[in-house]
């Protein structure tokens, strides 16, 4: 299936279509959204008897933020701390997606060397200009005196946000910008009217 990444609704037709795919598929990870406002048998639905699946799991437990009831004086105390530190940092949101896809290939390696990352979730250009372009992507840049210190990118979906990676420069991790980089997102997201927010895996 060439598609790109996101969200798949009716896992049925999904399957169907899959398997009416003339190659011959070596793998297919699928995972069921957290955010869904219900799950229906179909949402959930696998086949366990079909010989492509035969692993189930449980995945992370996640992170979710109500964002009507966001507010930086119910944050943590250590968090509070973190975002007052770095309130020198410049958040905004890259308007231009060809600045995003600059901005997110020039600072994802720093994550790579930071956190080791090796095999399929080490990007290459091409993919992570897939993931920037789309559609419902959102990239924040943060920046200290015109200098970059990270790039996180979110999708939005209806009225729910998912936050997807935030890789960080040398900068950016000295300055723990991404305290600050959070904050202003889901006060962004919050002012949109959205309702909740996907913060990733614990």
């Amino acid at each position: 299936l060439d598609e790109p990444p996101g969200i798949v609704s009716g896992w049925r037709n999904w399957y169907n279509r899959w398997h009416g795919d003339p190659g011959d598929p070596v793998s297919v990870i699928l995972t069921s959204d957290p955010l869904a406002n219900n799950h229906s048998p179909e949402d959930v639905w696998l086949d366990r008897s079909d010989r492509h699946y035969k692993e189930c799991f449980p995945g992370k437990v996640h992170a979710i933020c109500n964002l009507e009831k966001y507010s930086f004086d119910k944050l943590p105390t250590n968090h509070k701390r973190n975002i007052r530190k770095s309130s020198d940092l410049e958040v905004s949101v890259v308007t231009s997606q060809e600045e995003a896809v600059r901005l997110v290939i020039a600072v994802y390696p720093d994550l790579i060397l930071k956190h080791g990352i090796t095999g399929i979730t080490a990007y290459n250009e091409e993919q992570l200009k897939l993931l920037v372009t789309t559609p419902g992507a959102v990239v924040f840049k943060t920046t200290l005196d015109g200098n970059i210190c990270g790039v996180s990118l979110f999708y939005v979906e209806g009225d729910r946000v998912y936050y997807h990676l935030g890789p960080q420069t040398a900068l950016g991790y000295e300055r723990q910008s991404m305290f600050q980089t959070m904050h202003v997102a889901l006060e962004f997201f919050k002012n949109l009217g959205l309702d909740r927010c996907l913060l990733g895996g614990i």
